[in-house]
């Protein structure tokens, strides 16, 4: 049984790797191209944040009390460096960053008055957005869509379970009408 578990293993290992490799591409590849330049501590702590939640999309629920301070163990450092780093990488993207590529990540999430994402929508929204694009269902990438195009906020707890039972609503009426 061992031996079969240690043959599994090998065998599906390098997937798994490349995988992983191919996330931290994409989420560097999504912060050069919003603008956050890469030899900034902000740039780290987003991109581990970010890989953070798209494995584990419960934990943006609580940054504070578990995502920033995984990020802070990581890098041997502090939750409020952590955020004041990533609110810093935030300001430069927003300041120096492509308007277009902007709003096409955060369009229409972004309440009108502050202008830029908090720190916990920057990386919801990005996760999203990554979640989104290895997803094979062609229905995740619509349901995610018109949630953004409507402005529901990628960082609050509900939205994932919006998400979800939209999905599992169409889902149910797909099997109903055919």
């Amino acid at each position: 049984r061992t031996v079969k578990m240690m043959q599994f293993y090998n065998e599906n290992s390098s997937e798994i790797n490349e995988k992983a490799v191919d996330l931290e591409r994409e989420v560097a590849s999504s912060l050069l191209q919003i603008g956050v330049p890469a030899h900034i501590k902000g740039y780290q702590y987003l991109s581990t944040a970010i890989l953070l939640t798209v494995k584990d999309r419960d934990i943006i629920d609580s940054a504070t009390k578990r995502l920033y301070p995984s990020v802070a163990r990581k890098y041997v450092t502090t939750t409020s460096r952590v955020e004041g780093a990533i609110r810093k990488a935030i300001d430069i993207a927003w300041d120096r960053g492509n308007v277009d590529i902007l709003n096409s990540y955060f369009g229409y999430t972004i309440a009108n008055n502050r202008g830029r994402p908090t720190p916990t929508e920057f990386i919801a929204m990005i996760a999203d957005d990554l979640t989104v694009k290895e997803s094979d269902d062609p229905m995740v990438t619509k349901v995610t869509k018109i949630l953004h195009q409507c402005g529901v906020p990628a960082d609050i707890k509900g939205y994932n379970y919006l998400r979800t039972a939209i999905l599992l609503t169409v889902k149910d009426s797909d099997i109903i009408n055919s």
